[in-house]
C-alpha cells in the first residue's frame, strides 16, 4: 500500500505539471499564429492552430490522471492504481508523439 501511495502520489504531481506545462504550448501556438503578419500563408496559420487544439488531448488526459490519481486517494482500490499506471504511461507516450510532430511539422 506504501508504494502505491507513493506513485499515485508521484502520478498526481506528474499529471498536473504536465497539464501546465501542455496548456503553456498549446497557448504559445495559438499566440504565435494570432501575431503572424496578415500576408502569412493560411497554410501555415491552420497548422498552427491545429496544433495547438491537437494539444489539449494531452492535456486533457493529463488532467484525467490528476483526477484519477485524486480519487484513488478515497477508495485506495488496486484497480484504480492500475488505471492511473497505465494512464499515465499513456500520457507520456501522447506527449512525447505530440512533441515531436508539433516540431518536427512547424
Amino acid at each position: 500500500m506504501h508504494d502505491e501511495a507513493a506513485f499515485i502520489a508521484a502520478a498526481l504531481g506528474g499529471g498536473v505539471a504536465l497539464a501546465g506545462l501542455l496548456l503553456i504550448f498549446s497557448g504559445f501556438l495559438f499566440a504565435q499564429a494570432a501575431i503572424m503578419p496578415p500576408e502569412t500563408d493560411d497554410a501555415l496559420l491552420r497548422s498552427y492552430k491545429t496544433f495547438a487544439r491537437i494539444g489539449l488531448v494531452p492535456f486533457t488526459l493529463s488532467l484525467l490522471v490528476a483526477a484519477a490519481a485524486t480519487a484513488w486517494f478515497d477508495t485506495s482500490t488496486t484497480w484504480l492504481c492500475g488505471v492511473v499506471f497505465w494512464a499515465f504511461i499513456t500520457l507520456i507516450v501522447l506527449t512525447i508523439v505530440y512533441g515531436i510532430l508539433a516540431t518536427r511539422f512547424l
